[in-house]
C-alpha cells in the first residue's frame, strides 16, 4: 500500500471514492457530485490543501483531506482535517495510521503549529478516537450538530 497526493489523472476516481464516505455518513446533507469533483480538482492547485489517497493494487482504499489556515487571532499556521476515511474492508489495517502520518508530515513541512482532527461522521467513533490517541493526538472539546 502506498500513500500519495491526488494527481489530475486520479481526481475523478478520488471524487467517486468520496461517495463511499457520503453514503456511510449520518448527515442530512445532499451530495453535489459536480461540486465534489470541482473541490477535488481545486486541491491540485492550492498549496494550502492536501488530498491524500491510500492505494492498494491500484485501487483507492482510503482518503484524507486537510487544509492549512491562520486562525483569526494568530499568524501561526494550523492544519485542519476535513476527513479521514478508509474502506470498510480495510479498517483496522495500516491505511488510517499511514494517512495520519502523512498529514502530520505535511503539517511539519509547512511549519504548522498544530493539527485539528475530529470524528463528526459517526463512523466507528470510539475506534477512530482511540486511533487518534494512539497516534499522539489528545482529545479537546467535542462537536455537536443539530439537524434543521
Amino acid at each position: 500500500m502506498e500513500i500519495q497526493e491526488v494527481t489530475p489523472d486520479r481526481a475523478e476516481e478520488a471524487a467517486n471514492y468520496l461517495d463511499n464516505y457520503y453514503n456511510e455518513v449520518r448527515m442530512p446533507l445532499t451530495v453535489d457530485r459536480e461540486k465534489t469533483y470541482n473541490q477535488v480538482v481545486g486541491t491540485l492547485f492550492n498549496d494550502r490543501e492536501q488530498l491524500l489517497i491510500a492505494i492498494e493494487n491500484d485501487k483507492i482504499i482510503g482518503i484524507a483531506w486537510s487544509y492549512a489556515l491562520e486562525p483569526f487571532f494568530s499568524n501561526d499556521i494550523t492544519v485542519e482535517n476535513l476527513l479521514v476515511y478508509v474502506s470498510k474492508d480495510k479498517r483496522g489495517g495500516m491505511a488510517g495510521p499511514r494517512l495520519l502520518r502523512h498529514i502530520k508530515k505535511w503539517a511539519k513541512d509547512i511549519d504548522a503549529k498544530m493539527i485539528k482532527i475530529g470524528t463528526i461522521s459517526e463512523i466507528n467513533t470510539l475506534r477512530t478516537k482511540n486511533l487518534f490517541k494512539k497516534m499522539g493526538y489528545r482529545e479537546v472539546g467535542s462537536h455537536f450538530i443539530s439537524e434543521l
